[in-house]
């Protein structure tokens, strides 16, 4: 890193990596509504709620999946704390996604 220069990122998209096969799952329960505060999972830093526990079954064999060395997760903001707030805009770029 370089004081002034653009710090590096990821130019690879998000949808060249899906991967149908993975199967990830999560303590979060599921939310349909984009309401903001009406899902049932919320996380608060400093509280018994500061915890999300994420785990991913990678199958092996002939899939791209069973190709992997590694394996990140990213937690992003639903739509709800997006909406009307451009700084956190998705995209396809990873090194250029705002909502995660």
């Amino acid at each position: 890193f370089t004081l002034g220069a653009p710090k590096p990122y990821s130019k690879i998209l998000y949808t060249s990596i899906e991967d149908p096969s993975l199967t990830v799952e999560s303590t979060a329960k599921d939310c349909s509504t984009p309401e903001i505060g009406a899902c049932p999972t919320v996380l608060m830093y400093g509280t018994s709620l500061d915890t999300l526990t994420v785990s991913a079954t990678v199958p092996s064999g002939g899939t791209p999946a069973g190709n992997y060395s590694a394996m990140t997760f990213q937690v992003c903001y639903a739509d709800a704390y997006t909406k009307g707030r451009p700084w956190r805009s998705p995209k396809d770029v990873i090194g250029r996604d705002k909502q995660c």
